[in-house]
This record gives structure tokens, C-alpha cells and sequence, in this order.
């Protein structure tokens, strides 16, 4: 009888000691990497506050903050409590997100931002590698297309600039040829798919 009691904390121990054992993802160790792609998340969040009238950034921005600084601190650990935590958590932001999509079927849009924004404070938790960065960066984009869609007036705009001065860096000189200046503001585009691809050797021209 006590055997059986003791039953599911010892599956979560030998699980966790399993789990410990396997070798660590190549963690991604550029600072400037990981400012930029938290600059373009909060940036994304702040432009769906703007245009939807939300407040969202008043627990996203500092929950995010915080996830990102745990990640750069715990890139070389496994943290499977963190894991396990994290999958519990986006398993309540599903939640939130059918009750929400039931109320408001009509137009979704701020739905699925919203759902957005709820997972990728939770994966802002877990940002070893590079390929999670990506993740980050390609979700901080798709706020931005998503506040694009929702906005009805110039208050956009600024946000909309703001992004544009980030994504495309100017040519280093004024007398590069054309292709040189075009090159270089695909530089962002290039970025991201590297990213996403999670080599980790991968030059990104940053």
C-alpha cells in the first residue's frame, strides 16, 4: 500500500532523472541576438495594445522581460520543471482561447492575437537554443501583421515605423551600389529563416 502511494512520485523522479541525463541543446550565447528578438516581441504586443485598445502589455511586456532573463540564465540547464510547468500553462491559455473564441465569433482577429501573446509568454520561459528564438521573433512578426489588421486609424503608424527602423537596418555607406543597400535590408528576412532553422553556426549577418 505504501508502495502504490509513493508510485507517481517516483515515475516523476526516474522521468526527471531521464530527462536530465540527455545531452543539452546548444544554447544560443549572442546578448544582442536575444535583445533584438525581445525588442521585436514587445513590440509586436504594444502594437496590438495600441490598435485594439487593449491592455494586455501591463502583464505581457514584464512577464516576457522576466521569461527572457530567466532563459539567458538557465540556457544551459535542462529545467524540466520549468517544461512541465510551461505545458500546463499553454494548456490554460487553450482554454482561454476557446472561451474567448465562443464570445466572439463574429471577428477573431484579436482572439488569436491574444492567444499569441499568452503563449509566447510562456515560451519566453524557455529560450535556450536559437531555433527558440526564432519562434519568438517569427511570433513578434505576426503581432505585427495582426495589429496591421486591426487598426482603423494613424495610431499604428508610429509603431509601424518603429518596426521598419529595426527590420531595415541603412547601407553602412551612401555610395554602395543599389543591390548592396537591397541586400542589406533583406538582412532581417534571412535572419528569421536561420533562426527558425536552429543552426546554430548559422551566420546571420547581424
Amino acid at each position: 500500500m505504501r508502495s502504490l502511494r509513493w508510485q507517481p512520485f517516483l515515475t516523476w523522479r526516474s522521468l526527471q532523472e531521464r530527462l536530465t541525463l540527455e545531452p543539452a541543446a546548444v544554447p544560443e550565447e549572442s546578448l544582442s541576438l536575444r535583445l533584438l528578438t525581445q525588442l521585436v516581441v514587445s513590440i509586436g504586443i504594444i502594437a496590438v495594445d495600441v490598435t485594439a485598445s487593449t491592455r494586455l502589455s501591463v502583464w505581457a511586456l514584464p512577464l516576457s522581460a522576466i521569461g527572457g532573463v530567466w532563459s539567458w540564465l538557465r540556457r544551459r540547464q535542462h529545467n524540466v520543471a520549468a517544461k512541465f510547468l510551461i505545458a500546463i500553462g499553454m494548456l490554460g491559455a487553450l482554454v482561454l482561447f476557446l472561451g474567448d473564441l465562443i464570445a466572439n465569433l463574429n471577428d477573431t482577429r484579436l482572439v488569436l492575437a491574444e492567444l499569441l501573446i499568452r503563449l509566447q509568454v510562456l515560451h519566453s520561459f524557455d529560450q535556450p537554443r536559437r531555433k527558440d528564438l526564432g519562434y519568438s521573433l517569427v511570433i513578434g512578426l505576426i503581432l505585427v501583421g495582426a495589429a496591421a489588421t486591426l487598426s482603423e486609424t494613424l495610431t499604428f503608424a508610429p509603431m509601424l515605423l518603429l518596426f521598419f527602423a529595426i527590420a531595415s537596418p541603412p547601407s553602412s555607406s551612401t555610395t554602395a551600389p543599389v543591390s548592396a543597400s537591397i541586400s542589406s535590408r533583406v538582412v532581417p528576412a534571412r535572419a528569421i529563416m536561420l533562426l527558425a532553422s536552429g543552426d546554430p553556426h548559422a551566420d546571420l549577418g547581424l
